[in-house]
């Protein structure tokens, strides 16, 4: 689905050069239909451009296995789904719901059967305080680029859950057994800035 991007921090890009194949542009489409624009932009965006900045530090990762995930691995969420998808509570099993609706769309757009197992379990284990573990490096690079983007975008962290809440939630990202090394490094450097910016 195109090369990762290497580098860091590289200048959010704007959707259309985020978006780089049309099974991608078909996803996020998709996504879009069930999810906020606003939590599509201001996160699952941001996750995908972490996990492509992560890509850099594996070449042996499948791209395309990481950009659909990247996209897709909160598609099971509801409190921030437009109708008829969105409740009022939290869902604590979005990533076992967005495994199905997933595993019931990739098909639709022929997307390689082979590489299907492999994004469903990347959706699976990104929440990684919630079984299953991820296990594959294309699983381990999404739910690592779910981490660090809740520090690279705590500003839509802090307009939902107020400061005090995000940096508890923060801190618990912090002590995830899966970050990767370059995405725990990159975490604890904007956490450091985000306390000073939060004066604690």
């Amino acid at each position: 689905m195109g090369a990762c991007d290497g580098g860091s921090n590289p200048p959010r890009p704007k959707r259309d050069k985020m978006v780089e194949t049309t099974k991608a542009k078909e996803i996020e489409d998709f996504v879009r239909s069930r999810i906020s624009d606003e939590f599509v932009d201001k996160h699952i965006l941001l996750v995908v451009k972490e996990a492509k900045w992560l890509c850099g530090f594996y070449p042996e990762a499948d791209k395309e296995v990481v950009e659909t995930a990247a996209l897709l691995h909160d598609v099971g969420q509801t409190w921030v789904g437009k109708p008829p998808h969105k409740t009022n509570e939290s869902n604590e099993k979005h990533h076992i719901v967005g495994r199905k609706i997933a595993e019931t769309f990739l098909p639709t757009i022929g997307f390689p059967a082979e590489k299907i197992p492999n994004v469903l379990h990347c959706i699976e284990s990104h929440r990684t305080r919630r079984p299953p573990e991820p296990e594959t490096i294309e699983a381990k690079i999404v739910a690592s680029a779910d981490n660090l983007a809740h520090f690279t975008g705590v500003e839509f962290l802090r307009e939902n859950l107020g400061e005090e809440r995000v940096l508890a939630k923060l801190e618990r990202d912090l002590s995830s057994k899966f970050l990767l090394p370059e995405a725990l490094a990159k975490a604890e450097k904007e956490y450091k800035k985000l306390k000073k910016l939060f004066q604690v």
